[in-house]
C-alpha cells in the first residue's frame, strides 16, 4: 500500500491528507475565497480547488511536501482520506473505518460527503449559518476565515467547567458541532444538510466461553497490527498493558521500532519500564524529558495547545506539543495503545470529572446550566457485569474525552492504534454473557477497578492482552506491568515496591499535596514524578505567574463577560500569596481566556 496515494480498485486513488476545510456558500452570498485566507502549512503542500462560480471551495494539505498534484482535477481521485489508512483496503469509501475519515467532493454539483470513523476520531467539525456551511478537520482553520466570527457556547463552557469537555457533540463554540461517530454526512449548495447513521454495532452471538472469546480477540488484534503501515512510525511505549500487547506482537513478528516515552527530571515508572523493555529486545529508546528546555518556552506551548485542541486545553496539553516537536522531525506516524482502555477491556480514559468552582464564571452563566452534574456523566451509560455500555464507550466516551489530545497529535503525525480496527471492535461484542447485571455506573467501582488493574492486573482467563503477552514469553511477559503484576502470572516484589511509590505520587498529585513539607519529603525520596511528571501547580506558580496574571487580567478578559472578575482577582491573589490553592479554577479560567485570545472569540 502506498503511503500518500491510497489506491481504490485499479483506477482511482484517494489522497492521504493532513487537514482540510471546505466551504459551500448560498448562491446569493459573497465570501472571501479560501485561497486568500488559508496560509500554507509546514506539514505538507497546500492545495486549493473551487467550483467554476467559486460557491464551493476546498483547501487541503497533502501529507508530503514533495508531491505535486497541480494540473490534476480533484475528480480524478476517489476522495480524501484523513487519519489512519490501515482499513482503506477493506472499506474503499463504502464503509466506516475505525480510525479514518473519507471525504468526497463534487465541485461541479457543489456537494460534499463525509464518512466519519467508528470512534469519531479524527474529528470532523461542522459550522453552519444562513450564509454558508463549513466542514473542517480543525477548528483553528475556521478561525482563519475573515468573515466568520466565532462565539462561545455558554453550555459548552459550563460542561467544560463541570466535566472537562463539552458533550452531546458540542464544542466550546456556538454553531460548531462535532460530526457523530459512524455517520454519513451529505452537504449541497443551498444549505441542504443530511446525516444518517452508517455503522451499527452488530448483534453477534456471544462466544460460548472466555477461551474462545479471547482467542478471537487475539486473532483480530494481530490482524489489525498487520494492517498498519509501520514505515517511518515510532512506538509510544509505557508501562501499561495496552502498549505491552503491541510490543508483544512486534516481538513475535520481529519488527523493531524506535520507542519514545515522556518523563520529568525524575525518571517516571513508565520511562524506567520502557527503557528496560527496549534494552531487552535491542530497540532504540529515547526519553523526552519535560524539564528546563520545556519550561523556558512554556507559554508558547500553552498557546499552541489551545489552538490545536480547539480551545479545550492549554496548560494540560502543553507537554504534548513539546513532545511532538521533539520527535516529529524523523517520523510520520505514532503507534500507541490509544483506545486500549475502551476496546481492550471496556474501561474509561478518565474517571474523575473536572468539577471546577463555578463561581469564577460570570453570573449570567447560571441561565445556561442545563443540569447540576451532581453525578458523574457516565451514569447515563448502563453497566453490564461491571462494564460500561460498549456503544457508549465507542461513540461518546472516546471522541469527547480524547478529542483535544488527538487533534494535537494528529497535527504532527498520523495517529495509529491496533485497537482502532472494526474487526476487533466487532469481535469484542462477542463477550460471553454473565448472569449478574448491575445497571448503576458507580464512580467508586470504576476507581476500585482501576486500582485493581494497576496493582493486581487483569484475570488471565478474560484478558486477551495478558494471554497474548504470556504466549510471547520472555522479558515482555515477566517485566512488571503498571504497579507490580506480571503477564505470566504472579506479582513482582520489586515491581510492587515501585508501584507503591508511584501510587504515593499519584495520591499526592490528586490531593494537591505538591507544596509544603509533604512535597519536600516526596521530592527528597525521588517519589515525585514517578506517576505524574506534569506538575501543573508548580508550572503555574514557578514558570507562568506573569503569563497567567497578564492573560486573566487583560482588558479583553475584563470586558468579555466570561468571568466574575472580583472573584477571579481574589483567587489570583490568594493563589500566588499563597493563602489558598485555586489551581483547578485558575487552569479552567486560563483555558477559556487563552481560547478567547487564540480564536478571537466572544460570547
Amino acid at each position: 500500500m502506498e503511503n500518500e496515494l491510497i489506491r481504490q480498485g485499479s483506477e482511482k486513488k484517494a489522497l492521504k491528507i493532513h487537514s482540510f476545510i471546505a466551504v459551500i456558500k448560498n448562491p446569493s452570498e459573497k465570501h472571501e475565497g479560501l485561497a486568500q485566507s488559508i496560509k500554507p502549512s509546514p506539514y505538507g503542500k497546500t492545495y486549493y480547488y473551487s467550483s467554476e462560480d467559486n460557491k464551493m471551495e476546498i483547501v487541503f494539505v497533502f501529507r508530503k511536501k514533495e508531491n505535486n498534484l497541480s494540473g490534476l482535477p480533484l475528480e480524478d481521485y476517489a476522495g480524501l482520506l484523513l487519519g489512519d489508512d490501515s482499513e482503506w483496503g477493506d472499506t474503499k469509501g463504502h464503509k466506516c473505518m475505525a480510525y479514518g475519515v473519507f471525504i468526497e467532493c463534487d465541485l461541479k454539483k457543489k456537494n460534499i460527503s463525509v464518512l466519519s470513523s467508528i470512534v469519531g476520531l479524527p474529528p470532523v467539525f461542522i459550522y453552519k449559518d444562513p450564509r454558508l456551511i463549513v466542514i473542517t478537520s480543525d477548528i483553528y482553520l475556521l478561525s482563519s476565515l475573515p468573515d466568520l466570527k466565532l462565539h462561545f457556547d455558554p453550555q459548552g463552557i459550563i460542561e467544560t467547567c463541570a466535566i472537562g469537555h463539552p458533550i452531546d457533540h458540542k464544542t466550546l463554540f456556538r454553531d460548531v458541532t462535532i460530526m457523530p461517530a459512524g455517520f454519513l454526512l451529505k452537504v449541497s449548495q443551498g444549505s441542504a444538510v443530511s446525516m444518517e447513521r452508517s455503522w451499527f454495532l452488530p448483534e453477534i452471538e456471544p462466544s460460548k466461553d472466555w477461551k474462545s472469546f479471547t482467542d478471537l480477540q487475539i486473532e483480530a488484534f494481530k490482524h489489525s497490527m498487520k494492517k498498519i503501515n509501520l514505515d517511518n512510525s515510532f512506538l509510544s511505549l509505557t508501562a501499561g498493558l495496552d502498549t505491552r500487547a503491541i510490543l508483544a506482537v512486534l516481538i513475535q513478528e520481529r519488527v523493531n521500532l524506535p520507542a519514545f516515552t515522556m518523563s520529568g527530571n525524575v525518571m517516571s515508572l513508565d520511562a524506567r519500564t520502557a527503557q528496560g523493555l527496549c534494552k531487552a529486545y535491542g530497540m532504540k529508546h529515547e526519553v523526552v524529558v519535560i524539564g528546563d528546555e520545556f519550561y523556558r518556552d512554556l507559554p508558547v506551548y500553552v498557546l499552541e495547545a489551545s489552538r490545536l485542541s480547539g480551545g479545550l486545553s492549554s496548560l494540560g496539553q502543553a507537554s504534548e506539543v513539546y513532545f511532538y516537536k521533539k520527535v516529529n522531525g524523523s517520523y510520520s506516524a505514532r503507534l500507541s495503545g490509544n483506545l486500549g482502555n475502551q476496546i481492550g477491556r471496556r474501561g474509561t480514559e478518565k474517571i474523575s470529572m473536572r468539577d471546577v468552582d463555578r463561581s469564577v464564571l460570570n453570573e449570567q452563566f447560571g441561565e445556561h446550566i442545563r443540569q447540576s452534574f451532581s453525578e458523574h456523566w457516565y451514569t447515563e451509560a448502563k453497566m453490564n457485569n461491571g462494564d460500561l455500555n460498549y456503544e457508549f464507550l465507542l461513540q461518546k466516551e472516546i471522541p469527547f474525552s480524547s478529542i483535544g489530545n488527538y487533534c494535537i497529535g494528529s497535527h504532527f503525525v498520523i495517529q495509529q492504534s491496533p485497537y482502532a480496527n472494526h474487526l476487533l471492535i466487532e469481535v469484542s461484542q462477542r463477550m460471553p454473557k454473565n448472569e449478574s447485571i448491575d445497571n448503576s455506573a458507580s464512580l467508586f467501582r470504576m476507581r476500585l477497578k482501576d486500582l485493581k488493574h494497576r496493582f493486581l492486573g487483569e484475570p488471565e482467563f478474560r484478558s486477551f492482552q495478558r494471554k497474548l503477552i504470556k504466549t510471547t514469553g520472555g522479558y515482555v511477559a515477566s517485566c512488571p506491568i503498571n504497579w507490580g503484576w506480571r503477564a505470566r502470572g504472579g506479582i513482582s516484589l520489586s515491581g510492587l515496591f515501585w508501584g507503591m511509590l508511584t501510587f504515593l505520587d499519584a495520591i499526592a498529585f490528586s490531593k494537591g499535596l505538591n507544596s509544603g513539607m509533604s512535597s519536600r519529603s516526596l521530592r527528597l525520596l525521588n517519589i515525585t514524578g514517578l506517576h505524574e511528571f506534569r506538575d501543573y501547580d508548580i508550572w503555574m506558580k514557578s514558570f507562568m505567574k506573569e503569563f497567567v496574571c497578564d492573560t486573566l487580567l487583560s482588558d479583553s478578559i475584563k470586558t468579555s463577560g466570561l468571568f466574575n472578575m472580583k472573584i477571579l482577582k481574589k483567587m489570583l491573589e490568594e493563589h500566588y500569596s499563597p493563602q489558598e490553592n485555586h489551581h483547578d479554577a485558575l487552569v479552567f479560567a486560563l483555558d477559556i481566556a487563552v481560547a478567547q485570545e487564540v480564536f478571537g472569540v466572544t460570547l
